[in-house]
């Protein structure tokens, strides 16, 4: 009787998966839905809700595209050490307007359409759901980057997303198709150097890939496009030594931290959305394992080449580079979870159950990251764009707009806030930027020359020469919150 009972008992439960099964494509529905409801939700809560500030790259970028539209030309006339992409990417904005709203719009453009490009390389690699949750994990975990900034690193995610998503139509054999990988990692380049790594993986693969060699002068053909369109330019510009010196030259002198050091703040860096990361090493490793095609092989390399970075510099806009891989992989290796269950479990459910069940449970451990995370921006922008702007305001009404700025030592938004140039070809004074034109004495030697109605001054313990000769001659104005003066001339 007990045997019977239980006979009875498996044979119900057999006939509720199998109605279960029947509404697979009404799940399946309804799970596209959602996930595709919480990217928008993500993508409408970053625009509308989270708070801004122009940080101090952010500054420099938006001083050198308003200096564009005035004329200027970068590494000529005002320096910074990263390629010209971002410069004039961001001068495209404002000249709708010189606000930081139209460059912030621009931003927020360039992450919803790294998320669409994330989506799409998601379903060809696995499925819509696989894609539309990596679109809204990348969303969610740029706020922990630095990702709501204007940066070059949101630039690269985007092209080498459009990298990746062509790359998974090589299998067509179609010429132009491999023009397109190479183009889009070439432009890529144009915004951080760091790009690079790109097109070697892109490079590397392909070389490796013997079937796909033949296609190999393709790929190298678009990469060489943006290049020579550049070089040609400033070589007409006659600033092409310029552009090599500040984007190639200048770089030798970055120096990272110890090994121990940097793996101690990667560490940190990487805690509060360790859940992804995670779930990137195992997708990384299942891909190494199954061999299962040339999308998730590219994937994995790719993800690899674009952690070695972080060797160097473990700034946290650094992980938005590796970010978008991560998230793919992550993704990936979820629907291998639910992959697996199907193949151990004695009923045979459907795989839109158990992708619904694994990715539910992945959101809700996911939940408290996302919400920490957020939280921690909050907290992290206590100063703000209106008091930015109220420095801003300040230095407006204690000089002239025909007057040129000094700002000592890393504090670039300002010129642009105000409306005022800096005295010299550097936008802020660091050590990267130490050439003949920025010393302690050259700057003293323009400070006395041009001499500047205003200075502000923030962490003179990076050139305390250049602060003692202006509290020798500025008397002290107005103080501000992170060590923010103004000093005007007496």
């Amino acid at each position: 009787m007990y045997f019977v009972e239980q006979e009875l008992h498996v044979g119900d439960f057999t006939r509720i998966i199998q109605d279960l099964n029947k509404h697979s494509h009404l799940l399946t529905a309804i799970l596209t839905a959602s996930l595709g409801s919480f990217l928008v939700l993500l993508i409408w809560y970053q625009t509308l809700f989270l708070p801004i500030r122009i940080p101090r790259d952010t500054g420099a970028f938006l001083t050198i595209a308003n200096g564009i539209l005035q004329g200027s030309l970068p590494y000529a006339n005002l320096v910074d050490h990263k390629p010209p992409g971002i410069y004039y990417t961001i001068a495209a904005a404002l000249a709708i307007e010189k606000s930081i709203y139209p460059a912030r719009l621009l931003l927020y453009l360039t992450n919803a359409a790294t998320a669409v490009l994330i989506v799409l390389v998601g379903r060809r690699l696995s499925s819509l759901h696989a894609g539309l949750l990596a679109g809204s994990l990348y969303l969610a975990c740029l706020t922990a980057y630095q990702g709501l900034w204007i940066l070059t690193e949101q630039f690269v995610a985007l092209w080498s997303m459009a990298t990746l998503l062509t790359a998974t139509y090589a299998d067509r054999g179609q010429s132009r198709i491999y023009f397109i990988i190479g183009l889009t990692a070439g432009i890529a380049c144009a915004y951080k150097q760091t790009a690079l790594l790109t097109v070697i993986g892109v490079l590397g693969y392909f070389v490796l890939c013997q079937e796909k060699r033949r296609n190999l002068a393709y790929i190298l053909l678009g990469i060489s496009v943006p290049g020579l369109l550049i070089a040609i330019f400033f070589l007409a510009q006659d600033a092409f030594d310029d552009l090599l010196f500040w984007t190639v030259v200048v770089n030798k002198s970055y120096s990272g931290n110890s090994l121990q050091t940097a793996f101690e703040i990667i560490h940190l860096q990487i805690n509060p959305v360790s859940l992804v990361w995670i779930g990137a090493v195992g997708g990384l490793l299942v891909s190494y394992w199954k061999r299962d095609g040339f999308g998730r092989s590219i994937t994995g390399i790719l993800f690899v080449l674009s952690l070695l970075p972080l060797l160097l510099r473990q700034y946290g806009h650094y992980f938005i580079q590796p970010l978008p891989f991560a998230v793919l992989l992550t993704a990936l290796f979820l629907d291998d979870i639910a992959h697996f269950l199907n193949q151990v479990t004695s009923y045979k459910v459907a795989t839109p159950w158990t992708r619904t069940c694994v990715i539910l449970i992945f959101l809700i451990l996911f939940t408290p990251t996302l919400i920490g995370v957020t939280n921690a921006h909050h907290q992290a922008t206590g100063f703000s764009l209106d008091d930015q702007q109220a420095i801003a305001s300040d230095i407006n009404r204690l000089s002239h707009g025909s007057e040129n700025l000094l700002v000592v030592t890393a504090e670039p938004q300002y010129y642009f806030l105000s409306g005022r140039q800096p005295l010299g070809e550097n936008v802020y004074y660091l050590p990267i930027n130490r050439n003949n034109s920025f010393t302690s004495g050259s700057v003293i030697q323009e400070l006395e020359t041009e001499q500047p109605p205003v200075v502000v001054l923030r962490g003179c313990d990076r050139s305390p020469r250049i602060c003692d000769a202006v509290m020798k001659e500025y008397k002290q104005k107005a103080t501000y919150n992170r060590g923010i003066s103004i000093w005007v001339r007496t």
